[in-house]
């Protein structure tokens, strides 16, 4: 910088914001207020560096970018994770002149997915191979069945025996396939050969749940609400099962009455069941004919019961016809049954109504004539 007055000489030193300072000053481009000496316009031509500062901008955002796209990818690896679980889980064995591939399907285990099984053998067509059974030689599967596919002749002459298990896994510890059995016999030779050899232990992992917890064993079971057609049957055999009840019940009551009255006296088996008839009170249902129709039964059933007369089965005529040829049978009581039978026929086949009066004094003549007929003692208890 050469001193002159009220100038400076312009050199390499005349850079924005060298003289930047309170002594100076700027004009508002860096450069001091004094003109330099290679300025000579009144202002300068130094302008702040944008292009510096949109490339920093560029370059921030361009780190940005990489920064989010690993994110992308780390967060991605669980989906390959996954696809890596579905793929088979393939075993192969080869003991001259049989060769084997053990397949399992996936190759992790799943509880809502089955595992599928594939044995293939590949033999010379003079050699025949026998499948293991594999329903005893899985843990933590439930066998549900296999096809065997028919043998088939590959490209090179040789016969392929497949088979197909599907397993249903349940929850469970381990999840394993147990060495099994290939036996075979080779024809080629005479003697024929006979040999086996094993198959390969396979265990399986099981995949993690989506919520990448442990399986629960005691789960919460969810409550089916039966259907309509099951609530309509239910019902129908609780009523059916309620006739059966009551239809016992009354059976054995039934039968109990009778064992009872056959212990009693035809004198007192028909005044209980005088008591049993005016316990109905029929005569206040108004059912008058049928209240007339069953006095004159327990009396009828009385006299077959104590007489042997079949009076049930006879007609009024009848009946009167006959007791008054059975010597048992007074006149006086003759006449006493004729009036009151005769009574009881109006009322049974003449549609006749008759007095309350009429009705006590019938039934007065029926407790009458089986308390003072000749027969056993008279029932404890009965009533006027």
């Amino acid at each position: 910088m050469t001193a002159q007055t009220g100038t400076f000489a312009h050199d390499s030193r005349c850079r924005p914001g060298l003289l930047a300072s309170p002594k100076f000053g700027t004009n508002g481009g860096g450069c001091p207020r004094r003109r330099c000496a290679g300025h000579a316009g009144p202002a300068c031509n130094h302008r702040p560096n944008t292009r510096a500062w949109g490339n920093h901008l560029f370059r921030t955002a361009i780190c940005l970018g990489l920064v989010t796209a690993l994110a992308c990818t780390s967060c991605n690896r669980p989906a390959a994770a996954s696809t890596d679980a579905a793929q088979p889980r393939v075993e192969k064995v080869s003991h001259s002149p049989v060769e084997l591939v053990l397949t399992v399907e996936p190759g992790r285990v799943n509880l809502d997915q089955d595992v599928f099984l594939n044995i293939r053998v590949t033999a010379p067509a003079s050699v025949r191979v026998n499948l293991p059974p594999v329903d005893d030689r899985v843990t933590g599967f439930l066998f549900n069945g296999l096809i065997d596919q028919p043998p088939a002749v590959g490209n090179d002459g040789a016969t392929v025996t497949e088979r197909r298990v599907r397993l249903t896994p349940l929850v469970a510890p381990e999840y394993r396939i147990a060495p099994m059995a290939i036996s075979y016999e080779d024809a080629s030779v005479s003697p024929p050969v006979k040999g086996w050899f094993p198959t390969p232990p396979v265990r399986l992992d099981m995949s993690a749940p989506g919520n990448g917890g442990a399986v629960q064993a005691d789960l919460t079971p969810y409550n089916i609400p039966p259907s309509a057609r099951t609530v309509a049957l239910w019902i129908a055999m609780a009523l059916l099962l309620l006739l059966l009840v009551l239809g016992v019940l009354r059976l054995v009551k039934r039968l109990h009455r009778e064992a009872v009255l056959r212990r009693l006296s035809p004198r007192e088996r028909a005044l209980r069941e005088l008591d049993e008839l005016l316990s109905q009170r029929l005569l206040e249902k108004e059912r008058i004919k049928d209240f007339y129709l069953e006095l004159t039964m327990i009396v009828r059933r009385y006299v077959e019961r104590q007489h042997g007369v079949r009076a049930p089965e006879q007609t009024t005529e009848e009946f009167l016809a006959s007791i008054s040829r059975n010597p048992t049978f007074p006149a006086e009581t003759t006449g006493r049954l004729k009036e009151f039978l005769e009574s009881a026929d109006l009322v049974k086949f003449a549609a006749f109504e008759p007095r309350p009066a009429a009705t006590e004094a019938m039934i007065r003549t029926a407790r009458a004539y089986l308390e003072s007929d000749k027969g056993g003692p008279v029932a404890p208890g009965s009533k006027d």
